[in-house]
């Protein structure tokens, strides 16, 4: 859903906004730490698309979602990417801050699903109301 979604506002950027926060549901997918912290890191090297592709892309490929070794996540995310981001960038604290600032904006909104979608200030339980914004 979540390509959809970013298709769908990159088609009507000029009505529709998109914010994107970091919340891993790492109950579920011990991954997506170490996913999450390499995506920002990615993005402030420039690199563009990121959250289209890792939705779009099946990373079974690349590491199992319940993976815990961040060596293994992060060699599967530069694989697929072809970057050469370091454990050292991921590991920094500032990295970790900016993840916690996420996860935090994530529990003020009662984050419980990704995505979770706000159409004008109200959750939208259904996450296809965004259809109708921008016509």
């Amino acid at each position: 859903m979540v390509p959809d979604l970013i298709e769908y506002v990159n088609n009507n950027k000029d009505k529709v906004g998109l914010y994107y926060y970091h919340y891993p549901l790492i109950q579920l997918h011990p991954a997506a730490l170490t996913l999450s912290k390499v995506m920002i890191v990615a993005s402030k090297d420039g690199i563009k698309d990121i959250e289209s592709t890792i939705y779009k892309e099946d990373l079974s490929k690349y590491f199992d979602s319940k993976e815990k070794d961040e060596k293994k996540i992060l060699d599967g995310f530069n694989k697929l990417f072809k970057t050469d981001i370091s454990l050292d960038q991921v590991q920094k604290p500032t990295i970790n801050e900016e993840l916690l600032k996420d996860k935090t904006m994530g529990n003020a909104v009662l984050v419980g699903s990704t995505p979770t979608i706000y159409i004008n200030g109200k959750k939208d339980k259904t996450q296809i109301k965004y259809k109708t914004l921008g016509k």
